[in-house]
């Protein structure tokens, strides 16, 4: 299980993706959850 966990975070916080303009997923997310709440 900690194979697992460590593989996602890699994923999520560490490798940047093309489809997302090269930020990591956490970036992106972390963006459009800001943005939201000052759109509030």
């Amino acid at each position: 299980m900690v194979l697992v966990k460590e593989s996602i975070s890699i994923y999520n916080d560490l490798k940047p993706h093309m489809s997302l303009g090269m930020k990591t997923p956490s970036e992106v997310h972390e963006k459009a959850s800001r943005d939201y709440l000052l759109a509030s």
